[in-house]
């Protein structure tokens, strides 16, 4: 097993061209001014920063990250809990999509609630702070962006996972978590591989990444990663399709500037989806059970997406160790469908009554602009060399989603039949009024890390965010103008060679996208996220762990309150409420040969009465990967994966309570490498069979996957 691939400090560079306007202009006068009497040795340009990427590296752990504070830096010198999925624990685990990946992040609880489209929270809280590369992507309400928030994994390096409110760089200061995806770059050398794969209900995989140099000199780089997936489920009458495709060019305009050019496309079809899932009470309060295959559906739904992105970026290296980034992105999320969805509590003396059918269909087009430029690299006051970041951002999206409801929608199920066996007749849609908003912000961020001596460093950061929205939801017209500036401070201090403890506190300020029973949006969400924990680092920092305990206070937090008169939508209400946890994370290598990732969480949220709020949220859990290669048998690679979580519980009303009781999911993976180039890679999910939930996010949920097999084989240049 290779070494972790750790970063090099670069060596010391100078300002020009994109950071001559934002960063040589306001802050090179300032500092030399400030620092007469030192005199910088001028040194020769010799190479770029170390990139933070995780492929080939053969291990679970990174060497720098920047989705924190916008400093690259190690997880110890970030004062923030941390986790990495690398490239190399999604190709031992083959998780290819983002709600595999998420699965085993410490603190973090996958939510599918539906079969297409999932909601993640950390800390008690919605994750709804997503980056791309570092930078934020405008997206306030999870549920419109169907795919969006499952991504397939073929063309990242990596996911960063940075738990607690990251007001300064998410863009907002939403306190659960902001995940940021990290892009396959192109490469120098010419590299190639091809995957294939097939697993259980005729499920198959195909796949290829091919990446090098594209003149004699290397000074235009380009990848290409495509890949397409097709299968049945366990689930009645459910299967899906997705197609991926990834290209990006990296061109060397001269020594210090280059050109990064891409596109990505993610399409998916998903035929008989639920929309909603099992109702799980009766009218009695008796919780359901049902066969784990069972759906809802009917054979005419359907729910597809469509996901586009183009993004620019234009990195200039300047003498000093600064460089500047202008970047700019496109996305396009189109999705098309019809919907069957039940909602109430069968009375079980009589079959059929009190469940009622809402369908519908509701094409969907959201379309965003994000526009970033930063700066970013050290300085010396007093004495000492220091970091700085500062830049502007701007994002503008545009929703428009029409609306066909049934014309007899919210009528009583008649045939109680038809709630499993996929024969409910597709009713006829009448136009309803749907929505047509947008929203946009402005956003000025500042971010530096002070080394106020060797064992201490302090993390400062602030951020200014101008947001606007409007338009007709439903209609109701809809309009919020807010502004605020948020705050972040953190403190790190090396105890030893190996631990150090750190402290951090961050304002929260998030614009909410859920509505009251009058389809008005709901007030921004305010508060505080304070935390403090202890990390640790061995085996030339190899080994990572971090002890984190958070406190965390949240004003006019929007919690599901009911349902909107006349429809089956979920009415919010403002509430304030106070979160408070600790997480346990391992990552890295044991030992050459042991390979580990670990983490422990517990979290309680409660509102201004200390009553427990969102028990659907796990109080508890716990993962363990473990990848051991054999030094007995040359290739062979042996690994488990086991997911563990507490009780969690909905209440839809009084005396109306379904609950879930603990469970632990285990896993195997058996990798050989048959040759220099060929090696096959068998994975066992779910060894025990174990009957689960998947989500009591709502009212309604459905079982998880029962046992199932993949045997994937690889080819590589």
């Amino acid at each position: 097993m290779n070494a972790l691939f750790l970063p090099r400090r670069a060596p010391a560079r100078g300002h020009s061209l994109l950071s001559g306007a934002l960063a040589g202009a306001l802050l090179c006068p300032a500092l030399a001014a400030a620092e007469q009497p030192y005199t910088l040795d001028s040194v020769e340009v010799s190479a770029k920063p170390t990139s933070n990427t995780t492929e080939d590296s053969d291990t679970y752990i990174i060497g720098v990250i920047d989705s924190a504070s916008g400093l690259q830096g190690t997880p110890r010198e970030t004062p923030r809990s941390v986790s990495v999925i690398t490239r190399q624990q999604l190709d031992d685990f083959n998780a290819t999509d983002t709600r595999q990946a998420l699965s085993t992040a410490t603190g973090v609880t996958v939510e599918a609630a539906e079969t297409d489209r999932i909601y993640y929270t950390s800390r008690g809280f919605d994750i709804k702070s997503f980056q791309i590369d570092g930078v934020n992507q405008p997206l306030l309400d999870a549920s419109a962006a169907g795919s969006y928030m499952n991504y397939d994994t073929a063309i990242y390096d990596h996911v960063e996972v940075l738990r607690g409110a990251n007001g300064v760089m998410g863009g907002t200061g939403t306190p659960s978590a902001t995940i940021n995806f990290v892009r396959k770059k192109p490469t120098s050398e010419f590299q190639a591989s091809l995957g294939a794969g097939y697993g259980s209900w005729d499920k198959y995989r195909l796949q290829a990444d091919v990446s090098g140099a594209l003149n004699k000199n290397k000074t235009v780089r380009g990848r290409f990663v495509t890949a397409y997936q097709d299968g049945n489920s366990y689930l009645d009458r459910y299967s899906q399709d997705r197609t991926v495709v990834y290209g990006v060019v990296d061109i060397d305009l001269s020594d210090r500037d280059t050109l990064t050019l891409g596109h990505s496309y993610q399409e998916q079809h998903a035929n008989a989806p639920m929309w909603g899932a099992l109702p799980m009470l009766d009218a009695n309060g008796n919780q359901l059970r049902y066969p784990r295959h069972a759906s809802t559906s009917a054979g005419w739904t359907y729910y597809d997406v469509t996901l586009n992105n183009s993004f620019a970026e234009l990195t200039h290296f300047f003498d000093s160790g600064w460089q500047a980034v202008a970047s700019l992105s496109y996305t396009e999320n189109e999705d098309d469908n019809a919907l069957l969805y039940f909602a109430g509590a069968p009375d079980p003396t009589t079959p059929g009554s009190d469940l009622y059918y809402y369908a519908g269909s509701y094409p969907d087009r959201t379309t965003s602009w994000q526009g970033d430029v930063r700066a970013r690299g050290p300085f010396r006051l007093f004495g000492r060399e220091h970091q700085l970041l500062m830049g502007v951002n701007s994002w503008y999206e545009k929703d428009r989603q029409l609306s066909y409801d049934a014309v007899d929608a919210g009528s009583e199920l008649g045939d109680p039949d038809q709630l499993l066996n996929g024969d409910f007749p597709k009713p006829q849609f009448e136009r309803t009024p749907g929505a047509d908003i947008y929203d946009k912000a402005k956003t000025a961020y500042l971010s530096t890390r002070l080394s106020l001596t060797d064992p201490l460093s302090v993390t400062l950061g602030a951020r200014y965010l101008d947001y606007q929205s409007g338009g007709l939801s439903y209609g109701s017209e809809t309009a919020t103008h807010e502004i605020d500036t948020a705050l972040f401070a953190g403190l790190v201090y090396d105890l030893s060679r190996h631990y150090s403890v750190y402290a951090s506190t961050g304002r929260i300020f998030q614009p909410q996208a859920e509505v009251d029973a009058q389809r008005q949006r709901l007030p921004s969400a305010e508060g505080v996220s304070n935390e403090l924990g202890l990390k640790g680092v061995w085996f030339e920092q190899r080994l990572n762990a971090s002890l984190s305990v958070f406190d965390t206070r949240q004003k006019d937090l929007a919690l599901a309150d009911g349902t909107i008169p006349g429809s089956a939508d979920t009415a919010y209400a403002p509430t304030d409420v106070t979160s408070r946890g600790y997480e346990l994370d391992v990552a890295g290598e044991l030992t050459e040969q042991l390979d580990i990732s670990a983490g422990l969480s517990q979290v309680r949220v409660e509102n201004d009465q200390g009553v427990r709020e969102r028990r659907y949220v796990p109080k508890h859990r716990a993962h363990l990967l473990l990848a051991y290669d054999v030094p007995q048998w040359q290739g062979v690679r042996l690994g488990t994966r086991l997911r563990w979580q507490s009780k969690v519980s909905y209440t839809s009303a009084p005396g109306m309570t379904f609950s879930q009781d603990d469970y632990t999911l285990v896993d195997l993976m058996l990798h050989y490498d048959i040759s220099k180039h060929w090696s096959t890679t068998l994975n066992i999910n779910n060894l025990t069979d174990r009957k689960h939930l998947t989500s009591l996010l709502y009212d309604q949920s459905y079982y998880g996957e029962p046992r199932n097999v993949n045997l994937a084989v690889n080819w590589k240049l």
